[in-house]
């Protein structure tokens, strides 16, 4: 995740996402046509929470 400073520079801060497996609903894969090196997920949980993974 790319977040900004006060004083606008960049800080990169890793992350994990824990969701129990029998919450998720389903999971959409897909990529950027123009930069197929960027692929993404989508993460629905059964209370309708979207997640969205990039990478």
């Amino acid at each position: 995740m790319k977040v900004f400073t006060q004083k606008c520079h960049m800080l990169r801060i890793r992350y994990k996402v824990a969701t129990p497996l029998k919450k998720i609903k389903f999971v959409n894969q897909s990529k950027n046509v123009q930069k197929p090196t960027q692929k993404y997920i989508e993460i629905v949980t059964e209370n309708l929470l979207i997640s969205g993974l990039w990478g």
